[in-house]
């Protein structure tokens, strides 16, 4: 949610609920997120349950977070991991299939990517840790490339703002039944973009699809989403703190 402001702050907020006033002072301040987060919690056998969120794949060291907090909590005594990517609207899919390498190990089908239509902007996608079909090449097959770093249980949630290459991750830990997926059915986005600059000029971008998505088992991701296991009714994250930028 986000509050727009014409006048300089600090300004107050004015708020009545059920006949009862209340002020508030605010401060303009952006408030930045960790994109990993992760607690121990005592489950209602008594044991020790890891919980570890991921709102986003949008910084390269992603992956190496999750590593870290894996170890920590291994270290910690869990017995299983809570991995909540509930909101994740995705971002680096290389950072993507590095987590699922963290619980799937190597050589593991992560997804399949199809080129869409035009051949010739194949030149124009970042390199990713892939390896092609034999054929005509229009298919390429993505491949987990990390070691596991767990074999403890592991249970996901999502819901229907879980997106791109959160989609991904939740479909390839399900696909390989790494994973008891928990929520509600995903948001569907199941197309990889590109950009590049026309012409050479660094003054424009030009962004199109490049590829559609496809998880291990085949089934296309677009539209179709990933859809839970198990319906549970925690699937809004309300409950977890969102970032209020006040301008």
């Amino acid at each position: 949610r986000r509050l727009l402001s014409f006048s300089r702050p600090p300004f107050r907020i004015v708020i009545s609920r059920n006949g009862m006033v209340r002020q508030f002072l605010v401060q303009d301040k952006t408030y930045f997120l960790n994109s990993v987060e992760s607690s121990i919690r005592r489950g209602e056998n008594g044991e020790k349950e890891a919980w570890l969120r991921l709102r986003s794949f949008d910084k390269q060291n992603t992956c190496d977070l999750v590593r870290r907090e894996i170890a920590k909590m291994e270290n910690a005594g869990a017995k299983r991991i809570y991995l909540d990517l509930r909101d994740n609207p995705g971002g680096l899919v290389r950072e993507s299939e590095c987590v699922a390498s963290l619980f799937l190990g190597p050589h593991k089908l992560f997804a399949r990517l199809r080129y869409e239509d035009h051949p010739e902007i194949r030149e124009f996608i970042p390199g990713l840790n892939a390896e092609s079909n034999e054929g005509e090449g229009e298919t390429v097959d993505l491949f987990t490339s990390q070691n596991q770093a767990t074999r403890l249980p592991l249970r996901l949630e999502i819901n229907q703002n879980t997106a791109s290459a959160a989609e991904m991750l939740a479909a390839a830990l399900q696909d390989h039944r790494r994973a008891q997926i928990l929520g509600a059915k995903s948001f569907g986005k199941g197309s990889m973009q590109s950009s590049f600059h026309p012409w050479g000029d660094p003054r424009f971008y030009l962004i199109f699809t490049t590829h559609s998505i496809f998880r291990p088992s085949g089934q296309a991701l677009n539209l179709n989403g990933i859809k839970p296991d198990l319906v549970t009714h925690r699937a809004e994250g309300e409950n977890f703190p969102r970032e209020i930028h006040l301008s």
